[in-house]
This record gives C-alpha cells, structure tokens and sequence, in this order.
C-alpha cells in the first residue's frame, strides 16, 4: 500500500516530475524510499503498540470523553459507573490470564469468551450513550491515539506532540488541494480551454484549489458515518491504487504504448471487477473466456485473476477447418516449443525449426504461435484450451449479432462459441472478453450468410 501511494499519488509524482534535473528527481525518489516508506511503518507500528499497551493497561470503555462526560451527568450515570466497574473487572481478568498463559485449550477458550463479554460490556456502553443523546458519536476508533496521547505522556510532549500532528495535517492538505488543482488544470481545463494568457491559469488553479477544499469539507462531513476514516480511505484508495500504479510504471518505463490504451484498459479492468461486485456480490467470475492469437487481449483479460485458483481461465484458439485439415491455427494442439520474434513460447513449426502457415477465417487469430504468458498458463494448466472452427465462430457471432445487436469481430466470436460447446452450470458467472468490433468483418459475414 506504500508503495502504492508514492507511485500513484499526484503530490508525491509532481515532486519527481518538478525536479530542475533528473539527478534531483532521483534524489526525490531515493528520499521516499529510505526515509518516508520506513516512517509510513513507523507511523503504523505506533498503533499496533498502542493496542498491545492496552491489552496490558485499563482502557477506558469508550474512548470518546465527550460521550462519557454526557453519560456522566444523565439519569443513566449510575448504570454506566456500574458497567465501567465490570468492564475494569473483566480487562483485569484477561490481563490475569495473559500474563500467567499456558497453551491448553482451556486458555484459548476462556481468553475467548472473556472477549466476548467484554465487546459485550461496550455495546452495552454505546447502547447508553445513545439513550442519553442519539446524536452522540459511539464509534470511538478515532479517539483511541488521541486518548492515549492525554491520558499517558507527559503534558509538554503532549503539545508537541499535537502541534506536529496539526502542522503534518495542514502541510499534506495543502500539498493535496495544490495537487489537485494543478492537475484539473493541466490535465482537464488546459487541454479543453487554449491559448489563454498565463495569469488566466493561474487564477482557475486558485478556482480548483477552493473547489477541492470544499469537497475535501464535504467528504469530512460525513467521513464520520463510516466506521473508521483511516480505514475508509485506505478502502478507497486500495480500489484505485493498484490500477493506477500500473498506469504510473507503464508511462514511465514503457515508452510505446500510448496513454489511451493504458487508460482505457485500466478503466475497463475496473470496470468488470465494479460490474460483479454490485450485479453478483463477488469480484470475482467463475470464468473468464478470451480468444487468443498472440493473446493479448486474452493477458488483459486474464491478469487480475492469475492467482485466484477459483476463477477457471479458458483460452479459445482457432482450429480453422480443423484440427486435422492442415488449415488449423490451434497451436497448443499443433505447435512446440519453439522461438518467434525473439519470444520461447508454442510455436507451429516444422522438424527443423520452419514455421508453418496458420490458418484462421479471423485475420486476428491467423497466427503460428502464442504469447509466452499463454504458453506458460498452457503447460502449468492455469487454463483450459479450447479450439473452436470456422463455422462454430460465425454462427456465434451472428447469434450475438442477432440477439444483443452487438457485432463482435469474428476473432471474439470464437470466445462466444465456448458458450455452445462446452458445459457450465446455471448459476456460473462468465465473463466473456469482447475484444473487437465487427465491422471490419462485415464482409466476412455477408459472404458467410449468402453461401
């Protein structure tokens, strides 16, 4: 996730992309690798040593002094002083066992259960504050650090200590909101609005500044409806990071592939994870179907889910007039390990090395190899391989034609074709990779239909 962020966030990014060289570029990134990472991880380690801290000390039964002191002077401070007493009671209890533990089951289980109870004792204690005042805030996460802060350093390190936390605050929104607006109106407004006079940028970037604080102030608004702020932007930004990490290493150390493709790719990749998760509950499909020729479409299509032994691959080649008419493209089947455009991979080839002419009614799919990923995915079992002919593709693509008004081209058309020759259970969620339009095939089809 830290990495993530220094390779993805636009206030980290302008620091190397501003540099006055690239040596001072270097230097900015060499900074974040040894100073900021390690404090990142200090940062997090500071909380994990405070929830050990009370795992050994009393802790307050909720951390959030302005629902305790509400609570204290209501109808229901007696109550509430009897709770905290069984809470302490039952935070000793554990601290006991803790420190004299052995590693019989018995302990585990009696551990268990006295931390249910306790979770018990502070819903109860939330259920009150409530009683007192609905408009009181229970979820006290956010005011674990700070009630540690005022209730166990001394008082000057107290001050510094917030002063710090103050002035890193104010000194990364500012460093956002710059960001921000830098960017809209290098990215957005510039592009859209030329040939204006320097100082008209400037005033629009002071425009976007103010436009992203106040929805910064909105966001924190209602950031406390959510359980923990710390964890609802990490949630949030985990949706994006990893794809636009990619976006970040692609631009930097890949200089041919253009900025459309990587961004369209990103947002489509996206965008099947988005579509199940709010269609099917899950990110995750039981299949994914991609044609492949050299297969990179099918690499796309596949990558997210290499590792998610739950999700089935298949790759769907052409078999042309067939497997055995000598007019085939079905390398898995056909092919060997053999060099191609400087690639080991599956190659369709002669005894002594001679690549043999493919053949494929799709031009796409009319190729003598596969991509290295493929071949790998093909030895290990990673993927299914499925070889689909000439007549199965175009009866696939005008079915599809016909019933979504979708006209695939006829490589993608061979993807659809699995759905009639192989077997899946009704409740399956598929994902079929469309990876090209029809109408450069239109003739193909209408040859296709009038014979």
């Amino acid at each position: 996730m830290a990495l993530s962020y220094f390779g993805t966030d636009q206030s980290q990014v302008q620091r190397y992309l501003s540099g006055k060289s690239l040596k001072e570029s270097q230097m900015g990134l060499v900074m974040n690798g040894v100073l900021k990472i390690p404090m990142q991880f200090f940062i997090l380690l500071v909380g994990v040593m405070v929830f050990i801290f009370y795992q050994f000390e009393p802790s307050p039964i909720n951390f959030n002094p302005k629902a305790i002191a509400a609570v204290k002077k209501s109808e229901v401070a007696e109550a509430f002083h009897l709770l905290e007493l069984k809470n302490k009671a039952t935070q000793k209890e554990i601290r006991t066992k803790l420190l004299n533990k052995t590693l019989s089951v018995s302990f585990q289980e009696e551990i268990t259960q006295l931390s249910t109870i306790e979770k018990a004792q502070r819903q109860e204690a939330k259920n009150l504050i409530k009683s007192v005042n609905p408009s009181l805030e229970t979820n006290d996460k956010d005011y674990v650090f700070i009630s540690f802060i005022l209730g166990h350093l001394p008082t000057g390190l107290i001050g510094l200590l917030l002063a710090v936390i103050f002035s890193a605050a104010m000194s990364s929104t500012a460093s956002e909101l710059n960001a921000l607006a830098a960017t809209t109106t290098i990215d957005l407004y510039q592009r859209n609005v030329v040939e204006k006079s320097p100082a008209h940028y400037v005033t629009v970037s002071k425009g976007f500044t103010l436009l992203w604080g106040i929805i910064a102030i909105l966001f924190a608004s209602i950031g406390n409806l959510f359980e923990n702020l710390i964890q609802l932007v990490n949630i949030i930004g985990s949706v994006f990071y990893g794809t636009i990490l990619g976006i970040f290493l692609i631009a930097i150390f890949i200089k041919h592939v253009k900025g459309k493709a990587v961004f369209w790719a990103a947002i489509i990749s996206e965008e099947i994870k988005w579509q199940l998760e709010s269609m099917e509950g899950s990110s995750s499909p039981d299949y994914i179907i991609a044609c492949v020729g050299g297969g990179s479409n099918a690499a796309g299509a596949f990558y997210h889910y290499l590792d998610d032994k739950n999700v089935k691959l298949i790759a769907v080649e052409a078999s042309g007039m067939g497997i055995d008419s000598g007019k085939s493209a079905a390398t898995s089947i056909l092919g060997n390990t053999g060099v191609i455009h400087g690639s080991k991979t599956l190659l369709m080839q002669t005894k002594d090395g001679q690549i043999t002419e493919p053949y494929s009614i799709s031009a796409g799919l009319d190729y003598p190899g596969i991509g290295p990923m493929h071949a790998n995915l093909y030895k290990t079992k990673r993927a299914e391989f499925i070889s689909i002919t000439d007549s199965q593709a175009m009866k696939a693509g005008i079915e599809l034609s016909r019933l979504e008004g979708i006209i695939p081209a006829i490589e993608t058309a061979h993807a659809f074709a699995v759905l009639e020759n192989k077997k899946f259970k009704k409740e399956d969620i598929v994902v079929i990779n469309l990876s090209g339009r029809g109408d450069k095939d239109l003739e193909i089809y209408t040859k296709y239909l009038e014979a």
